[in-house]
């Protein structure tokens, strides 16, 4: 066997590199998108850093196959499993101690390795990243882990899951990419502290996968420790195929070709031109001349899947290079729209505000639209002030809107 061309990282040798891109100092038109997409749809740069992470790496033995295609399921013999659960499970032994969590999380990354979805020897430059968080190990790694242990303590491990935890993890697979997929998507990032709380949900739509697969503090590892080894590009493409294929649950294929971070403002205000027509008239001259950039804007967005998104370096797609007064003009039509129900500060306890949004199919619309857009960012001092609104907790009546605009909640 031919090691040349393998990258090769040890144990021991693995780099930590942190820090996101900083967020601050958001102004300006910048504010008015968070205010519109919430405040994890900020239309800047500030995507997923192309940045190696030790706790990430997914570890090849030396004998696994150097010619694995991508997205194409290969079998390995009993020595590569053996060796890729030792090498695996040695390695996250401080990073996860919770013996049932990794061994969830080894399996995952095996069934990943097993389908084609990581490899040490996938090309990088074509999948446009830097870095690759599968690796082979070193043979000091391999004289260093005692292969016939460790690997017994994952199996012994696995098999002391509940069967429904063993089979959710073989029958949920695709599922369980397609949501860190969907979250990487619509929320820029694999994972953050403030996404569990919609993993825990959006799992929950999934009414055929055991509820209890993992806890809402675990979903951390499932998008990181297991899948975050998987090219964005690749990871995307599981995607796309399993909507295409019915391979996801109904309520993933619905929200796949959601927008990416970055766009939700696009799809947000296109949902609301048609009430601005109703007040302004469809033959208003300035509103046609927006609304014609909006629908090129929209055309374009539908055509490229992550066009104008933060992460769209990932996918070689471009920036958005659309005029900003423009749409600042047809926000500030649409946003008006809450004008004429005379909303002021007390929204949340407004019940002349529920009247009238059940009423009038105007108001009710772009509440319904831009409910959890405006909920988000509703805490923000910036929105709020000018707008004279108190914080909020909740709006009565724009879930069921959820998947016409964003599919994200």
């Amino acid at each position: 066997m031919n090691d040349d061309n393998k990258q090769v990282i040890g144990l021991d040798e693995v780099k930590v590199v942190t820090g996101i891109p900083d967020n601050a100092g958001i102004d300006g038109f910048n504010r008015m998108l968070v205010a519109m997409n919430g405040d994890l749809f900020v239309a800047n740069d500030a995507g997923e850093a192309d940045e190696f992470v030790a706790k990430n790496a997914v570890f090849f033995p030396l004998s696994w196959p150097t010619d694995v295609k991508e997205n194409v399921p290969m079998n390995p013999t009993v020595a590569q499993v053996t060796g890729f659960f030792a090498y695996n499970w040695s390695y996250l032994t401080n990073i996860i101690p919770e013996v049932n969590l990794r061994a969830k999380t080894v399996y995952l990354r095996f069934l990943a390795a097993r389908l084609g979805l990581m490899h040490p020897n996938f090309n990088k430059a074509n999948n446009r990243v830097r870095y690759n968080e599968a690796v082979w190990v070193t043979q000091d790694t391999v004289n260093s882990v005692d292969v016939g242990a460790s690997s017994t303590a994952m199996v012994k491990a696995f098999d002391a899951l509940p069967e429904a935890h063993r089979l959710g993890l073989q029958k949920q697979f695709t599922n369980l990419i397609g949501i860190v997929a969907i979250m990487f998507r619509s929320r820029g990032h694999h994972y953050l502290d403030e996404m569990a709380d919609r993993y825990d949900s959006l799992w929950a739509k999934n009414r055929n996968a055991p509820q209890d697969l993992f806890k809402k503090n675990e979903w951390a590892h499932v998008a990181t420790t297991a899948f975050h080894a998987i090219f964005p590009m690749i990871l995307d493409r599981v995607l796309v195929n399993g909507a295409a294929l019915g391979t996801l649950c109904n309520p993933f294929i619905l929200r796949h070709d959601g927008p990416c971070a970055g766009t939700a403002v696009w799809y947000a205000t296109y949902a609301g031109v048609a009430n601005v027509q109703t007040i302004a008239g469809t033959k208003n001259r300035l509103l046609l001349g927006q609304i014609e950039i909006l629908n090129r804007v929209m055309a374009r967005l539908r055509a490229d899947r992550w066009l104008g998104g933060i992460n769209r370096n990932f996918y070689g797609a471009a920036q958005l290079d659309v005029d900003v007064k423009a749409i600042q003009e047809l926000v500030a039509a649409v946003r008006g729209m809450v004008d004429p129900a005379e909303i002021q500060s007390t929204l949340k306890d407004s019940q002349a505000l529920t009247r009238t949004a059940k009423q009038s199919p105007i108001v009710n619309a772009i509440w319904a639209a831009l409910s959890h857009a405006i909920l988000d960012a509703a805490n923000s001092v910036e929105v709020r002030k000018p707008l004279g609104m108190k914080a909020l907790t909740s709006v009565g009546f724009g879930d069921e809107a959820t998947d016409t605009v964003g599919r994200n909640t």
